[in-house]
């Protein structure tokens, strides 16, 4: 009992400040940096997911790393395992965190038709009166990568945009500015032969056109629009494909039919889920883990 007390005030407890001040501060400031304000031009991945993790460490180095070596470990190796936990203990709950902040925080604008677009506040969400989309001339990207952890896996991604307008005499202009954006997946077996996964391809993407072509992509409830992501940039380079004329910084849209109160889907509990289990992990370490005889 005495050996889980000294461990509690010793690691534990330190552990959990720490998490908790890198969870609050770089939550907050990357929501003021990147989210609301947008000052610098970083992909959303990284300020969302990588950057979290990779800067978790830096306080489990200046605060917790001296902490964990009071513990008396077999291999030499377990000290750093130890730490790495700790750090993902911390990164994974602001990894939640920066995404409900994105929802929470995001505010639903309505306008009255899409050219209003520019003259509107600058939201993340848009709720659109009046509008139009034009399947017909609809962009479309394919894309082929490899994955899983022996390269065992083949998955097709096609970027599909289609042109929204005010109205359905604007298509005759020849030209968009705003799209919406749709992604479509298949994965197949990366074993089986060229001819074979050529064949999978255009069978795959003439099912997406014929989706495409019989989809109705005005029935949603409101638009959200794309910010600084791979998707994007993709998505930009499928309104390449369409027959309309693009300007240089189309403006993507994804179409969410949802209740716009519905956006944050649980995150918030998420948050608190996350960090008891990162906890719950990091404490069972101690328990079974004994302090030096010296400590």
């Amino acid at each position: 009992m005495k050996g889980l007390k000294t461990k509690l005030q010793l690691i534990y407890w330190p552990f959990i400040i720490v998490s908790l001040s890198f969870i609050v501060c770089y939550s907050l400031l990357s929501w003021v940096l990147f989210i609301k304000n947008d000052f610098f031009k970083v992909k959303e991945d990284v300020v969302h997911t990588w950057m979290p993790l990779g800067l978790a460490g830096i306080p489990v180095i200046i605060w917790l790393r001296s902490r964990i070596n009071l513990l008396h470990f077999k291999r030499e190796n377990a000290a750093f395992l130890y730490q790495l936990i700790a750090a993902l203990a911390m990164a994974w709950p602001t990894v939640v965190a920066l995404s409900y902040l994105e929802t929470a925080t995001g505010r639903l604008t309505r306008i009255g038709n899409i050219n209003a677009f520019e003259k509107s506040p600058k939201t993340k969400y848009y709720a659109i009166d009046k509008y139009c989309v034009d399947n017909s001339n609809a962009g479309v990207l394919k894309t082929a990568t490899v994955s899983g952890k022996y390269n065992q896996d083949l998955d097709f991604i096609i970027y599909a945009t289609l042109p929204i307008f005010e109205n359905i005499s604007d298509t005759t202009k020849g030209e968009c500015s705003y799209w919406i954006g749709k992604k479509y997946f298949k994965t197949i077996s990366n074993r089986v032969s060229e001819p074979e996964k050529d064949s999978e391809l255009k069978a795959f993407v003439k099912a997406v056109r014929a989706e495409i072509d019989t989809t109705n992509f005005e029935r949603f409830v409101y638009l959200k629009k794309e910010g600084n992501t791979e998707d994007r940039d993709q998505f930009e380079k499928s309104t390449v494909k369409s027959e309309l004329v693009h300007y240089k910084d189309p403006t993507i849209f994804t179409a969410i039919n949802a209740p716009f109160e519905n956006r944050n889907d649980g995150k918030f509990g998420w948050i608190f889920k996350a960090l008891w289990i990162g906890c719950l992990l990091f404490f069972i370490l101690l328990i079974i883990t004994p302090l030096q005889e010296t400590v």
